[in-house]
């Protein structure tokens, strides 16, 4: 790559950053983005918002306060998005649930059952959803392709932690990712060859069906698969290097870490997106 060439992108990038810091015509392209939506799809995508989000409390998928924060996350995205991104956060937690939920009474007798049923809390909700709707708000600036490569990284992150944390702990031969030395089932920063392939699939799922949803299948547009699902499974290991350091030492929660390594997920697709795509 040429000097010139190096340059182009990184003034892509400040480029970039100028429009999300600066008022500009800001103001004028989020009214672009809240007012073009047909009134039947705005209309069904708030309606199955609310609707999710009065389930998943009366189903204990997540708690009242969870609830509440998913659907702020849900309605986020269907206003500033459209209905395909919804859908692919709506699979997203189906598949995250279903594996949470499995086996559950197991993981609650080693002590890292979530909740008293599997559902989730504010907390979990904020640590997982708040980079996905935040890239949706920010997707009228950020474009395309930019912006659906960032939120199937996001969810992608998110979906390879869950599905390594839910169905690793089957595995009854966990070693710690810093020393591989071997470790209690569940222990935080633990990895194990089930863990390590359901990292994968975790990671794949999300970003497959993005691929399907908002690549349309386009051969030209593979990135939306190859790129969220690399810095997926990247991202997991990264939430589990921090689980066994820094969540070890009591300087950061479950969820801190969670959020973190989403979001530095999230900087390290964007760059990839500047240098090789855009």
């Amino acid at each position: 790559m040429t000097v010139k060439r190096h340059t182009q992108k990184l003034k892509i990038a400040h480029r970039s950053i100028l429009n999300l810091a600066s008022g500009g015509n800001m103001t004028n392209v989020f009214v672009d983005a809240l007012t073009g939506h047909e009134t039947w799809e705005l209309a069904l995508s708030v309606t199955i918002t609310f609707a999710l989000g009065i389930f998943a409390y009366f189903k204990s998928v997540l708690d009242l306060k969870g609830s509440v924060l998913s659907t702020i996350v849900g309605l986020t995205i269907s206003l500033f998005t459209n209905a395909f991104w919804l859908i692919t956060l709506i699979l997203f937690l189906i598949f995250t649930y279903a594996v949470t939920i499995l086996k559950y009474e197991y993981k609650k007798s080693l002590g890292i059952g979530e909740g008293r049923r599997g559902e989730r809390g504010a907390r979990n909700v904020v640590a997982n959803g708040l980079s996905p709707a935040f890239i949706a708000f920010c997707s009228p600036i950020l474009g395309d392709p930019l912006a659906p490569i960032l939120f199937l990284t996001a969810i992608s992150v998110a979906a390879s932690d869950t599905f390594a944390s839910e169905l690793g702990v089957f595995s009854q031969n966990p070693r710690m990712i810093t020393t591989f030395k071997k470790a209690r089932v569940g222990t935080d920063g633990a990895i194990s060859p089930l863990g390590e392939l359901s990292c994968v699939i975790g990671a794949f799922i999300p970003a497959m069906i993005g691929w399907l949803l908002l690549g349309m299948l386009d051969t030209g547009e593979l990135y939306l698969l190859w790129l969220p699902f690399v810095v997926g499974v990247a991202g997991c290991h990264l939430d589990s290097l921090l689980g066994a350091t820094v969540q070890k030492a009591g300087k950061l929660s479950n969820d801190d870490v969670n959020f973190v390594s989403i979001y530095i997920g999230v900087v390290i697709a964007w760059l990839i997106s500047i240098w090789f795509i855009l």
